[in-house]
C-alpha cells in the first residue's frame, strides 16, 4: 500500500487547494505559506487530488472573467465603431483606415480570447470585408480628382481584381 498524499492529510487542505488552483503564488510560495513539500503540492495537482468543489469554483470564476473579457473588449469595439463613424462623416479617411485597423486588430483579439480563431480564415474574411470598405472610399475620393474617362477605367480594373479576390477561396489547402 502506498503512502498517503500529505495534502489531502493537511489541516488547511482547502486554503492549500485554493492557492494551487489559483496559482498565486507560485509553488514554492505556496509550500513556504503551508510549510509542506513543493513536490508533494505538484503530485496533489498532477495526480488530481484537488476536491472536485474547488476546481469546479475555479472554473466559474475563469468563466466570469472570460466574460468580463468579452465585455471588455465589445465596449473598446462600440468606441471604435463610433470613431470609425465620425471619421467618415467628416470624411477623414486616413481616420477612417486607423479604425477600420483597430475595428479588425480588436475582434481578432477576441476571437483569439474565445478560442474561435481557427487557421486564419477569419481574418482573411475580416480583411477581405475592410478591403471592400477601404476600396469604396478610395473609389469615392477618386471620382472626385481625376477625369471620367480616366476614373471609369481604374473604377472598371478596381472591380475586376477584386471580383478575382473574392472569387479566391480564403484557404485553397482546404478547399
Amino acid at each position: 500500500m502506498g503512502l498517503k498524499c500529505s495534502i489531502c492529510q493537511h489541516s488547511r487542505r482547502k486554503e492549500i487547494e485554493k492557492d494551487l488552483v489559483a496559482q498565486k503564488p507560485n509553488f514554492s510560495a505556496i509550500a513556504l505559506k503551508y510549510k509542506v513539500d513543493r513536490g508533494a503540492l505538484r503530485r496533489h495537482k498532477d495526480k488530481g487530488h484537488i476536491s472536485e468543489k474547488i476546481a469546479r469554483a475555479a472554473a466559474v470564476k475563469d468563466v466570469a472573467e472570460a466574460k468580463t473579457l468579452r465585455q471588455q473588449v465589445e465596449e473598446v469595439c462600440e468606441e471604435i465603431k463610433t470613431v470609425l463613424t465620425r471619421a467618415k462623416t467628416a470624411k477623414n479617411d486616413e481616420l477612417a483606415l486607423k479604425a477600420l485597423k483597430e475595428l479588425r486588430g480588436t475582434i481578432e483579439l477576441l476571437l483569439k480570447a474565445q478560442g474561435e480563431l481557427p487557421d486564419g480564415n477569419v481574418t482573411v474574411q475580416i480583411l477581405v470585408q475592410e478591403s471592400n470598405q477601404l476600396t469604396d472610399i478610395f473609389m469615392e475620393a477618386l471620382r472626385s480628382e481625376i477625369d471620367p474617362e480616366t476614373c471609369r477605367r481604374v473604377i472598371s480594373y478596381i472591380e475586376r481584381r477584386r471580383t478575382a479576390i473574392t472569387a479566391t477561396p480564403a484557404n485553397p489547402a482546404t478547399s
